[in-house]
């Protein structure tokens, strides 16, 4: 995997990367919940989020 931590890192401590880490911690796994958590400024649908 070709990952650049500073992107991983901004996108882990934005208000959605938080709000699903959360979610994932409480035990959800379902890919629609967790892409419904997005904010209203996320560039991806939804639908390209759970794919």
């Amino acid at each position: 995997m070709n990952l650049q931590l500073r992107h991983v890192v901004s996108d882990i401590t934005g208000a959605t990367g938080m709000r699903v880490i959360r979610a994932i911690a409480s035990g959800e796994r379902d890919p629609d919940v967790l892409a419904s958590f997005c904010n209203v400024r996320c560039h991806s649908s939804v639908e390209t989020s759970i794919s």
